[in-house]
């Protein structure tokens, strides 16, 4: 299995395991998709804040699956939390 799809799937298993998780210290994470967007809600038929490409990071505020919030240049926004990953790529 390619190393981005088994990131992809532990990212999410990740996700769904953690449910609900609030960072207590700021901890970057990245993205891992070729190019992501965050939105102002957790809906992809939501406002565009920004498009990102791959490796752009950005902080986590909090993870609630399928969604993380997360802030990107000092706005704060939702992104799928499967397109990220701790370990910059």
């Amino acid at each position: 299995m390619p190393n981005f799809y088994k990131s992809v799937c532990l990212s999410a298993m990740f996700a769904l395991y953690a449910g609900v998780t609030q960072a207590d210290e700021a901890r970057t994470l990245y993205l891992e998709a070729e190019k992501g967007r965050m939105f102002a809600a957790a809906s992809f038929k939501s406002k565009v804040l920004a498009e990102l490409k791959s490796g752009d990071a950005v902080i986590e505020v909090e993870i609630n699956a399928p969604w993380a919030r997360v802030k990107f240049n000092g706005v704060e926004g939702f992104m799928a939390a499967y397109s990220l990953t701790a370990v910059k790529p």
